[in-house]
Order: C-alpha cells, then sequence, then structure tokens
C-alpha cells in the first residue's frame, strides 16, 4: 500500500503550479519530500517528465530555488525533484561530517540495518 502524500506547499510559477510533499518512506523509515512542477499543460494534456536528482548535500529545495527550469519547463515538461538522501534519521555517526553523512546523496540501496534505519552507504 503507497504511503500518504501530505501537501506542503503549493506556489504558482511560470503559468503553472510548483508543489512540494511529505510522506513517510518506508524503506527508509523517516520522513522524505519531493517536489513536482506541474506545467500549464498538465491540466489538460500529457506531458513528458524530467526526474532531477540533486545528489549530494541538496534536497528538493535546491532545484526549485537554484536551477533556473521553471520557465523552460513550463512550455516542456514535468519536473519531478525528489529529496536524494535522508534527513534527522538519528544515523549513529551520520551527522558528523557534512560532505559525507545522510543528507549527503550517496545512499542508494537499503539492505543493512544500523540503528532504526536500514542503509548501505555506496559511492556512486
Amino acid at each position: 500500500m503507497a504511503a500518504a502524500h501530505k501537501p506542503i506547499s503549493s506556489n504558482k510559477c511560470f503559468g503553472g503550479l510548483q508543489k512540494v510533499f511529505e510522506h513517510d518512506s518506508v524503506e527508509l523509515n523517516c520522513k522524505m519530500k519531493f517536489a513536482i512542477y506541474l506545467p500549464p499543460k498538465a491540466e489538460t494534456g500529457k506531458c513528458l517528465a524530467l526526474y532531477w536528482l540533486s545528489g549530494f548535500t541538496g534536497t528538493e529545495q535546491n532545484v526549485i530555488s537554484n536551477s533556473g527550469s521553471h520557465q523552460a519547463a513550463s512550455e516542456y515538461s514535468l519536473v519531478i525533484t525528489p529529496d536524494t538522501s535522508p534527513h534527522g534519521c538519528n544515523i549513529k555517526g551520520g551527522d558528523e561530517n557534512w560532505d559525507f553523512g545522510t543528507g549527503a546523496g550517496f545512499y542508494v540501496d537499503a539492505i543493512k540495518i544500523l540503528g532504526k534505519l536500514t542503509t548501505e552507504c555506496t559511492l556512486m
């Protein structure tokens, strides 16, 4: 059964809507966010979809505030930007360094138990 998506924000942008949602991640055992930009065309028809993965210490907010993608996306496609790392999950040692830890975007799969969170850190 899919987790419920809680709306966090919805803002008009270049004729479309920039939305942010939060959900409980079953795999990571914590709350995660993702954003989606819906161009004007999404109200009446199909659109291409671009998945933008910020990575490293980025969140879904990096694309929203720094990419400048909304104007082009308003003509062509959805832009889906998931947060690529768990944040605030209290993993032992996970927040000791800014560039390597729970917010660093290195997590690829969830197979080893470390506290309450199941992760295996894999460098890409």
